[in-house]
């Protein structure tokens, strides 16, 4: 007589593009409560130990990459594996994550996530609690790659002029630059470009500039 087959395993329902920033908005191993864990909803095998929690693995399961793990080794870098890859996020399921830096909505569908974000006094009322409603200014730093590059360079003026926002400021440091972009209908026009031993100065608020070379040299402390 022989045997019964093995059921068939199920095919893995494990997210292959992760979106590994998120483990910068969850604690880092051993500072979990259980609380917190258990609002994750998750079959992690865990140890806790004096009310924080450790997360186990075996050999079987995906593993973060090594560069991350090595860079910050502390961060729960598996947390990514719970939620939707890359592109695939709903508004929703985004909402509904309540990440600590400040969203703005530039369409009802798109959210960004400026460096830093201005609105003025009697603009307060779209300062709301899931997500600000434009803003009155905002201003990136552009990384070094070109992906980041093209993004803050493209598709960033892109969506903010598209968001009614007024004026966006670009920091270059490869560039060693402070671009300053007005709007102009529904699209940017260029205000200034400072260079080192120059002041940007901005187009909407009376009275507020910044050293460039001062701003550039602050970022690499």
């Amino acid at each position: 007589m022989t045997s019964a087959p093995s059921p068939e395993k199920p095919a893995s329902t494990i997210n292959w593009q992760p979106v590994w920033e998120l483990a910068y908005l969850f604690p880092a191993q051993g500072e979990w409560s259980v609380e917190e864990y258990l609002a994750l909803d998750t079959k992690w095998m865990v140890e806790f130990d004096a009310g924080v929690l450790e997360v186990l693995h075996t050999a079987n399961e995906p593993q973060p990459p090594a560069e991350l793990v090595a860079a910050d080794p502390n961060l729960t870098w598996e947390i990514a594996y719970l939620f939707p890859g890359q592109g695939d996020w709903s508004v929703d399921e985004y909402m509904d994550l309540r990440p600590r830096r400040q969203r703005v909505r530039v369409r009802p569908d798109k959210f960004r996530e400026p460096d830093l974000v201005f609105m003025k006094t009697e603009n307060l009322a779209r300062c709301q609690e899931d997500a600000w409603l434009g803003a009155d200014w905002v201003m990136e730093i552009i990384s070094e790659d070109s992906k980041s590059r093209q993004r803050d360079l493209q598709r960033k003026r892109a969506d903010y002029a598209g968001g009614g926002i007024p004026e966006y400021w670009i920091v270059d440091p490869l560039e060693e630059r402070i671009t300053v972009l007005r709007l102009e209908g529904q699209r940017y026009e260029t205000h200034g470009e400072f260079k080192r031993g120059e002041q940007a100065a901005s187009a909407l608020l009376a009275g507020f500039s910044v050293d460039v070379g001062a701003t550039l040299d602050a970022g690499k402390v």
